[in-house]
Order: structure tokens, then sequence, then C-alpha cells
């Protein structure tokens, strides 16, 4: 997301010198390609799919564009610190149970994390207590996913006006296909 960004920014600074015009098109449809695989991990995180909302045509004039947009904002932002805390919560709470017991073996003590300097056993239960902290965090995380996949969805699905407007223009054809059918069935 935060690439795709990157590049919709670049285009969009490149646009007052002419150069950016026409690149912006295949630039939105680039940055479709991380949107599509963010609907396709919340559908699968919330077991139920989620259609593509694009219409034919041009994507600066796609209604669905400038919700994908505020998905990639969205998820640039959140998707980094997200994934950060993934990572280095279970292995920040490893880190201050492990120094919690090896800190004799080191002279001066281990800075842990949060500054926290293990030198003598109250320090020690400190750090334990931290890392359990951490790893109480880390289990909420599944929680914040589940979040996450919810907005995706509520920005990522069609517009409801949108759908209307396909099912309607869907029906209007298959009626005037019905409609064709049954005139060349009379004239014959």
């Amino acid at each position: 997301s935060m690439f795709a960004l990157t590049g919709l920014f670049a285009v969009l600074l490149l646009c007052p010198f002419g150069v950016g015009i026409p690149s912006l098109a295949p630039m939105i449809r680039l940055a479709r390609l991380p949107v599509r695989v963010d609907r396709r991990q919340a559908a699968r995180h919330l077991g139920e799919a989620i259609p593509e909302p694009y219409r034919d045509g041009s994507p600066l004039k796609d209604p669905a564009t400038r919700r994908d947009l505020a998905w990639l904002a969205i998820h640039a932002a959140t998707g980094t610190i997200l994934g950060a805390l993934a990572f280095g919560l279970p292995l920040g709470a490893l880190q201050q149970v492990v120094f919690a017991f090896v800190w004799p073996t080191v002279p001066g003590g281990i800075e842990g994390s949060f500054g926290l300097v293990v030198n003598s056993w109250p320090m020690a239960a400190l750090s334990v207590l931290t890392g359990v902290a951490m790893a109480a965090a880390a289990l909420l995380l599944p929680r914040v996913a589940r979040w996450k996949a919810r907005t995706a969805q509520r920005l990522l699905k069609p517009a409801p006006g949108v759908v209307l407007a396909d099912r309607i223009a869907e029906l209007t054809a298959t009626r005037a296909a019905a409609l064709e059918a049954h005139g060349a069935e009379l004239r014959r």
C-alpha cells in the first residue's frame, strides 16, 4: 500500500508538467493490485466474498477509485503499525522474560524494552511483568485483524447505489434481449 500511494503521489506531482497526466489512469489500475490482495485477504478472514466494484472504462471516472484510495491510505498507516506489533510484541515478550533470568550473568545488568535495566531481582520481576503484558497485548492482535478486515469490507465492497445501477443495467439488457427474441419469434 505504501508503494502504491508513493507511486500515485509521484504521478500526481508530475501532472502539472504534463508527464503525469497520461500515466495517471495506468497508475490507478496498478494501485488496484494491492487493493485486490487486501480484498481477498479480508474476504478470507471474514468468510464472505467481497465483490469487485470496478466498472468498465476509465478508472478516473470510476466511483470505486475514491474508496480504493481511502483504503490505501488507511492500510498504509495501520498496516505498517500492526505488522510491526504482530512481529515485535511476541519477540519483545520473550526477550523480557529471558532477560529476567539471564541478568546475573551480565555485569551491570541488561537493558531491555522501554529502557528498563534489569540489574536486580525486583527489576527482573518487573521485566517478567512487562513480558506478560506484551504477550497479553499480542493476544489482542486477532481482534485488531478482524477490525481491519471489517473496515476493508466496508470500504472495498461496491457502494449500494453502484450495485443497484449495475443490476438495473443487467436487467435492462436481459429484457431487451428477451424482447428481441420475442420479436424474431413473432416475425417467423
